[in-house]
């Protein structure tokens, strides 16, 4: 039987010590000049069917580049980056 590299044996996670200290660098810690910035707004009602989305009022506030709607987003998940 040929020796595995990993399986069945016991790592080191790279990023260990970084998160249990609270230095480790996440994305929503990340700010650089000229970033723009995202807001996901939830239905509040897991099972309603939303007919219409007015996004008009929206788009003209000052500073919104984009609004997007389930329409502009195909792959509709929402959570974790990476699992851990």
């Amino acid at each position: 039987m040929e020796e595995y590299l990993i399986v069945g044996k016991s790592t080191k996670k790279l990023d260990a010590l970084a998160k249990v200290t609270g230095s480790a660098k996440y994305s929503g810690d990340l700010s650089l000049p000229g970033m723009l910035y995202a807001k996901t707004l939830f239905a509040e009602r897991p099972h309603a069917r939303i007919i219409d989305i007015d996004i008009t009022e929206a788009k003209k506030i000052i500073g919104v580049v984009e609004i997007l709607t389930a329409k502009d987003v195909p792959v509709n998940e929402y959570g974790l980056q990476k699992p851990d």
